[in-house]
């Protein structure tokens, strides 16, 4: 699934589907090099946010694109945005990840 379509799908679940008083979370894994409607791909992720919903994105890979992962995370980026080198890296960050999402400044 593409950017554009996982954050509509989650736009949609966080205004239907969510309980009060919980943080809204969505965890988006990516190089930051969209190649399918690009165009949309920071514009969908700012509507997601706008519903509530904590972005927090998983750079992975060697070649990121920064400039997109940071417009589709939420802010501050110290919280939400991490990078890994690889998928098998994804582990040793989720003390981290558990922080981002559990930091009552959201």
């Amino acid at each position: 699934m593409h950017c554009v379509c996982a954050c509509v799908s989650a736009q949609t679940q966080t205004s239907d589907q969510t309980r009060s008083g919980v943080h809204k979370v969505c965890i988006f894994m990516s190089d930051g090099h969209s190649n399918i409607n690009k165009q949309n791909t920071i514009p969908s992720a700012i509507q997601l946010r706008y519903t509530g919903c904590v972005v927090v994105v998983f750079a992975i890979g060697s070649h990121v694109g920064w400039d997109e992962l940071n417009g589709i995370a939420s802010e501050p980026h110290n919280y939400t945005v991490f990078h890994v080198r690889s998928y098998t890296q994804l582990p040793t960050i989720v003390e981290a990840l558990r922080q981002a999402t559990t930091d009552s400044e959201f």
